[in-house]
């Protein structure tokens, strides 16, 4: 399985191999694939983040809006990075 660091992971969540998980929320049946990244971000239930898709803010600016947030049974694919402002 994959990094998960500072994090609160759900039931039925899968981080995969090579994966990273940090300062994050999961929920449940949520899939962070293959070398996929999550920074500091909100995934809800059932959404996918595909193979090395990068997801939010590694470092967060205090008092800045950069919490990223992927709604419900989304999927994130394309080789993209999707963060807060």
């Amino acid at each position: 399985s994959g990094t998960v660091l500072d994090s609160v992971i759900s039931s039925g969540v899968v981080v995969e191999d090579g994966a990273e998980v940090v300062g994050s929320i999961i929920m449940q049946n949520a899939v962070v694939e293959k070398g996929a990244k999550v920074y500091n971000s909100i995934i809800a239930e059932g959404a996918v983040i595909k193979e090395n898709i990068e997801v939010g803010n590694k470092e967060i600016t205090i008092g800045k809006e950069q919490i990223t947030v992927i709604g419900k049974d989304e999927v994130v694919s394309n080789n993209i990075r999707v963060e807060g402002k």
